[in-house]
């Protein structure tokens, strides 16, 4: 029976088969596999707020970071106006975010780590205080969209799924 990897009838010839092969094999075993992190948009949007002043509930499905909060007002708001971002874990920690409301795109940073099942709640700060147009539907404060929208870095283990089961060529594409 002969040998499909050794090839060659004179000891020379053979071992130039075994060097050729083992350059073949360090080229695929080199080959490396590059995984850009691509965020996850996570975005919302509420026209009616309950009482309670919240308008986006959201839960983790797994581990990553929050690097940005942005939000898109559009209404009449009085000076003073806040909303609030909490990040809540399942043993009890918090960690939030408070920011004034202005007309248009607002942003603000963040790092926030996040565990697959923790849960981020936005709400309207002292949403039943807030001051209520008058008869004539003038002064006081109404929201009449809030848009919402943050960015989810899966963290890297989260990407080990997808590096196995990348095909890869032997001409290296």
């Amino acid at each position: 029976m002969k040998n499909r990897v050794i090839k060659g009838d004179t000891v020379e010839e053979q071992i130039r088969s075994i060097d050729q092969f083992l350059v073949s094999l360090r080229r695929k075993v080199r080959k490396k596999i590059i995984l850009g992190q691509v965020p996850i948009p996570v975005s919302g949007f509420c026209d009616c707020i309950k009482d309670n002043g919240i308008f986006l509930r959201y839960i983790s499905p797994f581990d990553g970071m929050i690097t940005m909060l942005s939000y898109d007002f559009v209404g009449r708001f009085e000076k003073g106006t806040t909303v609030s971002a909490h990040l809540l874990t399942p043993k009890g920690e918090t960690r939030g975010q408070k920011v004034a409301v202005e007309a248009g795109p607002v942003s603000m940073p963040v790092e926030w780590e996040i565990k697959a099942g923790d849960k981020i709640i936005m709400y309207v700060d002292h949403f039943m205080d807030l001051p209520a147009p008058d008869i004539n539907g003038k002064g006081g404060t109404v929201f009449e969209e809030i848009w919402t929208w943050f960015s989810l870095f899966p963290a890297l283990r989260e990407h080990n799924f997808v590096q196995e089961d990348i095909p890869v060529e032997e001409d290296g594409v």
